[in-house]
């Protein structure tokens, strides 16, 4: 059943029909939010824009979070009116050219924003702020394809905060990261190589079992061990 379930899924890379086995998900389960002031790169998402498809019709990876909110670690209550908390998406190759060291935040202590400087790749920012206790959900499309870094950055005077929720990119086709999609015909076809020889050394070995020696075993672990890296 595991042979056949790694062949369903090789074939399936190697056609094109890429199942959406795996996705790129950040969960936030009471995480623990900067200091005042700064930020933390949480991960980097790698999107991919189809500009022109098949259909002459663009399609672009969605950004989507899901139940996000802070809470005070210490269990105080936090007013709502403290909106200096964002989750930014900011492309990765000019993290540098966009955000300042020495200029983290602009605005005032209770409505703080992460500050950018200005560089062309800024209009493909996105942020949002991260309210407190209230759970909010957003969706918003991504138009460039590039590697971002999921960036929390706390832009007021409050400390000791916790975030709770989930950050996902999904690409036009499907949950599969950016920079793995091209990779899947060439390893559909390393999967159905080692498939084959798989199968022709089995019959082999069955056919000659009274010559086998572990030469023979050590070959077919060789196979073995291929097929399931090619799948992986």
């Amino acid at each position: 059943m595991a042979l056949l379930k790694s062949l369903i899924v090789g074939w399936l890379a190697l056609t094109g029909s890429v199942p959406q086995i795996a996705a790129e998900i950040y969960r936030f389960d009471k995480a623990e939010v900067p200091a005042p002031h700064s930020l933390h790169v949480k991960h980097l998402f790698y999107a991919w824009a189809k500009e022109k498809s098949e259909t002459n019709v663009a399609q672009w990876p969605v950004l989507s979070g899901a139940d996000v909110h802070i809470s005070d670690a210490s269990g105080a209550e936090l007013t709502q009116a403290y909106k200096s908390v964002q989750l930014s998406m900011v492309p990765w190759g000019d993290f540098h050219k966009l955000i300042d060291a020495s200029v983290i935040c602009g605005g005032k202590p209770e409505t703080g924003f992460l500050s950018l400087q200005k560089y062309p790749s800024k209009a493909w920012v996105i942020s949002m702020t991260v309210p407190a206790r209230k759970n909010t959900s957003i969706t918003k499309k991504i138009f460039k394809t590039s590697v971002y870094a999921l960036v929390l950055s706390n832009c007021g005077t409050q400390s000791d905060l916790k975030i709770s929720g989930s950050i996902s990119v999904k690409n036009p086709y499907g949950f599969l990261p950016g920079h793995e999609y091209y990779r899947l015909p060439f390893y559909g076809w390393v999967t159905l190589f080692w498939a084959g020889a798989g199968v022709i050394w089995l019959t082999l070995l069955v056919a000659k079992k009274h010559v086998v020696v572990w030469a023979h075993i050590a070959l077919a672990g060789i196979i073995i061990i291929g097929f399931g890296e090619s799948v992986a």
